[in-house]
Order: C-alpha cells, then sequence, then structure tokens
C-alpha cells in the first residue's frame, strides 16, 4: 500500500476500502440482475466475459436475482505494484439473497487494479476467489 501511494498521489486506503465497497454491492447487483451494461464500468474485460457467461445460464435457468442483504466484513488482505499497475485484494463477507427464504452467506477475495498513470480514478474488478 505504501508504494502505490508513492506512485499514486492522493491515494488512500481507507478510501479505495469505502470505494471497494460501493464497488461490491454495485457488481454484485448488477451481476444478480444480469445488467451488462453497469459491469462493463466496473469489471476489466476477462471478469466481464465469465459473468456474460454466467448471467446468460441464470437467465437461460429463469434464475432469481441476487441482492447483497448484509456486507459484514471488507478488509483490505494484500495490494502490489507492478510497474504502472497497481493491484489491491480485498476479501469481502457478506449475506446474500438469491430468490429463496433464506440467506447464504458469500465470503471472496476481489482483486481490483488500476494504472497508476491512468486519467480515469476508478479501479476494475481483475479477479475473483473463494476466500
Amino acid at each position: 500500500l505504501k508504494a502505490i501511494g508513492a506512485a499514486q498521489r492522493g491515494f488512500s486506503a481507507e478510501a479505495f476500502l469505502e470505494g471497494a465497497k460501493s464497488a461490491y454491492e454495485l457488481i454484485v447487483t448488477a451481476y444478480g440482475a444480469g445488467d451488462e451494461q453497469t459491469l462493463k464500468d466496473l469489471v476489466d474485460a476477462d471478469v466481464f466475459e465469465a459473468y456474460k457467461t454466467s448471467m446468460d445460464e441464470r437467465r437461460t435457468a429463469g434464475a432469481a436475482k441476487i441482492e447483497v442483504i448484509r456486507l459484514s466484513d471488507a478488509k483490505i488482505v494484500d495490494a502490489e505494484l507492478d510497474g504502472k499497475i497497481a493491484r489491491i485484494d480485498v476479501a469481502f463477507s457478506s449475506d446474500l439473497a438469491d430468490g429463496g427464504d433464506g440467506l447464504r452467506a458469500a465470503d471472496e477475495v476481489w482483486t481490483f487494479e488500476r494504472a497508476i498513470d491512468a486519467r480515469d480514478p476508478n479501479w476494475l474488478l481483475s479477479a475473483v476467489r473463494t476466500a
């Protein structure tokens, strides 16, 4: 995080984490609703293709929307500066509803990245793995 802060003027881990929490809710909600347009602005091309395939399968199966009911924890677990690309891993724990009567727990680590010299201040989701 120190290297990213030194390379990217105005970087704040606290502000990044708040943005990551917002992005998490936006991405999960967009994915759960099959909202491809919203996802295109929040995820990189590889994640978008994987999500699009999954959303197509969900539409075909008539799956219910997915919603974040509670985001119980979010913390930065790793960070790196690889040349001009900054990557930060955030562990999320949440409760999701997907049309059933109950909730399901989701524990994942999301990797966000951006070029430190990019004009666009937004970080893109570039990988997701279970925690």
